[in-house]
């Protein structure tokens, strides 16, 4: 299991060492990064290949692009949704080479974890956005115009007595 990611990726793209530090530049950021981020981040100039590697991992399905609104700015970010791929850079890659082999509750243990809790979250999330036209007809709303998108809404509220600072963000669907 621990390479499965790299056999996947060079048997599905000549120029898979591209394709992949796509796939963890934006696994690193939950919410993905914006095309711009994305360049800075991988430090490369803007040109026709990068357009051609997102449409590459967007086709696979292991990448999406997803509305963000923060405020009333709305911009795409890109995002991983493949489930395999983010179980893969956060539990198995993220375990350390010894940890697979010599425990074998880890992932029990980790289920009890603010980690796994956010992360679950998270994957939640994307099965949504995979399966909206499921959900919506779950919900019985086939028939309404539903928009998804990341919604962030920064409230900074800072005590200054107890020295909390509190930010609040989520995911809506808008009719």
């Amino acid at each position: 299991m621990r390479n499965e990611f790299d056999v996947m990726f060079k048997a599905l793209f000549s120029e898979h060492s591209q394709h992949e530090a796509i796939i963890r530049a934006l696994a690193e950021k939950r919410r993905g990064l914006t095309r711009k981020e994305l360049l800075e981040k991988l430090d490369i100039s803007t040109g026709g290949r990068v357009d051609l590697w997102l449409q590459d991992l967007e086709q696979c399905g292991f990448i999406s692009q997803i509305p963000f609104v923060e405020g009333k700015k709305k911009t795409t970010y890109y995002r991983v949704i493949d489930e395999f791929l983010l179980f893969h850079l956060r539990w198995i890659e993220g375990a350390g080479k010894g940890v697979l082999a010599d425990d074998h509750d880890h992932f029990l243990l980790q289920k009890s974890t603010q980690a796994y809790e956010s992360w679950s979250g998270f994957a939640f999330e994307n099965v949504v956005f995979q399966h909206l036209k499921q959900v919506k007809a779950a919900l019985g709303l086939q028939k309404i115009s539903v928009e998804a998108a990341v919604w962030q809404k920064k409230v900074a509220k800072l005590e200054k007595d107890k020295g909390v600072f509190s930010v609040e963000c989520g995911s809506s669907f808008r009719k």
